[in-house]
């Protein structure tokens, strides 16, 4: 199964690891990446299903993973891909 990450959503999470650099300190910023990457996007690809379900539409099934607390990475997928398309931070400042 093959991984795409629309430029959006690697620019919105570059922006948001840098505030953490800034504000919360490297450790903080490297966690979070690892909890992206590594744990979250490791997840999806070897189970696509995993996620909560948000809707069905043009015969893709939308579904979101929780990343930390206040992230939320979501994605789409099918037999051959799987398309994160959107990141959404609550309650932080890029």
């Amino acid at each position: 199964m093959k991984q795409i990450w629309r430029k959006s959503v690697r620019t919105r999470i570059e922006q948001q690891e840098r505030w953490f650099v800034d504000n919360k300190g490297l450790d903080f910023a490297v966690t979070f990446i690892e909890n992206i990457h590594h744990k979250a996007a490791s997840s999806v690809m070897s189970m696509p299903s995993i996620g909560q379900l948000g809707h069905i539409t043009n015969g893709y099934t939308y579904r979101s993973i929780l990343t930390h607390p206040k992230c939320r990475l979501y994605y789409r997928y099918n037999d051959d891909e799987v398309v994160f398309y959107k990141v959404h931070f609550s309650l932080m400042k890029p």
